[in-house]
Order: structure tokens, then sequence, then C-alpha cells
């Protein structure tokens, strides 16, 4: 909810955010639509710190309990889903208009890279820069979110060039499935 606000207080008007949008078997947090720039799916991750062991590279990350996850990896995989979901609806190749972001919203960037400083410091310099770009943390939600956001395309330079109707009928399509608490903002 923390980030469903931010997003409220800092998108254009024009702009339109899914939460939990159905567009096939994978449920992101959010898609944002905003015409002429893309679309952008965000996954949050409301972490806590102390249960983080290590931020090993390509955004996988290891608990104290031994598991891993890869929010990068799977916000990747919504990214994919997404376009499919346009390709097969609309016959429209979008991938390029695609940004993603993993958000973790219970820490700031200084207590993570505090944390993890002798992990991240031995990472290639494109991993570092990569990692900065697709990940978030809270205090970017009070600092130039928006401009986090659109940062977090891989094709910076490839506008949305769809028609504002269009994206208003593909937003409906993807609304959430009826069990899940979520909701469409325009």
């Amino acid at each position: 909810l923390k980030v469903l606000n931010h997003l409220e207080k800092v998108l254009p008007l024009t702009a339109s955010v899914i939460a939990k949008p159905a567009i096939g078997n994978l449920e992101p947090d959010f898609i944002v639509i905003m015409p002429n720039e893309g679309f952008f799916i965000i996954e949050v991750k409301n972490f806590s710190l102390r249960g983080i062991k290590e931020d090993l590279s390509k955004g996988a990350i290891k608990f104290s309990n031994g598991n891993i996850t890869n929010p990068l990896s799977q916000v990747t995989a919504h990214v994919e889903q997404l376009n499919q979901f346009v390709m097969s609806n609309y016959g429209l190749d979008v991938y390029k208009c695609i940004g993603k972001l993993v958000v973790f919203s219970n820490f700031t960037k200084l207590e993570f890279m505090q944390s993890f400083h002798h992990s991240f410091s031995k990472w290639a310099s494109n991993q570092q820069v990569n990692f900065e770009r697709y990940h978030a943390f809270l205090d970017d939600l009070e600092g130039d979110f928006l401009a986090h956001v659109k940062n977090a395309k891989k094709y910076l330079s490839f506008p949305l060039k769809i028609q504002r109707s269009l994206l208003l009928e593909m937003a409906v399509l993807m609304k959430p499935r009826p069990s899940i608490e979520s909701a469409v903002v325009f």
C-alpha cells in the first residue's frame, strides 16, 4: 500500500495503475501504464533487512534460513508474460516499452549498502549499474520515484506509441481476478 500511495502522488494524470493484474499465470504487484512512456512492472518486497544473509549477483537474495529468491528474475518473468499478453490479445510487440522495478519497501538504500557492501563491491560495474537501475528502496519512494520508475526500462529510447483508448482497453482486460482484492486506478 505504501508503494501504491507514492505512485498515486507522483504519476501523471494520464497514467493507469493496475494492482495484481491478470496477465497470465503470473501476478505482478503493479503494472503502471504511462502513455508515450511505456508499461512498468513493479514488484514490491516487504523483506526485513535482518532476514537477509547475503545479496547475490543478478538480483538474487539469500536469507538467513538458507532460502534463495530472485525478485529481479521474478519481475523479468512478468515482463515476458506482459509482452505475451499484449502480443496474443493485440498483435503488438511491446517488449522494448516495458520497464521493471523491484522495490524493497522496508529499508533504505544506505541501510542495504551498509549491510552488503562486501558482496556488492565485488560485482562487475555493469552488475552494480543494473542493480541500481532495477531496484528501489524506501528512501527512493521519498525522492524522485517517478524518475526511478521511468529509468527502469532497458530500452529508454522506445516510447509507447499506442492510442490511449487502446491502453485503457488493455487495462480493463488486465483487471485483477475476482478473488483478489485489488484495483485498476485511472
